[in-house]
């Protein structure tokens, strides 16, 4: 963003607020626009962020709860 790239992208497992909101305050401090899209099922079920099948049940659970 100080480099003043034309567009950013981040692969990241946002489920709450908190975890994607320092991205929302930079984008404002350096006027970029912010777009987030979910995907779904994109890798046949698969993740590939070495995170735990555990530890994505967790995730989807909180998830949920936030969309209620």
């Amino acid at each position: 963003m100080q480099m003043a790239t034309d567009k950013i992208m981040v692969n990241n497992t946002f489920t709450l607020d908190w975890e994607i909101e320092p991205y929302f305050k930079l984008a404002t401090v350096y006027s970029y626009k912010v777009f987030v899209m979910t995907v779904e099922n994109y890798h046949g079920g698969k993740n590939n962020h070495g995170i735990s099948d555990a530890q994505i049940q967790k995730m989807a659970e909180k998830y949920k709860v936030r969309l209620y």
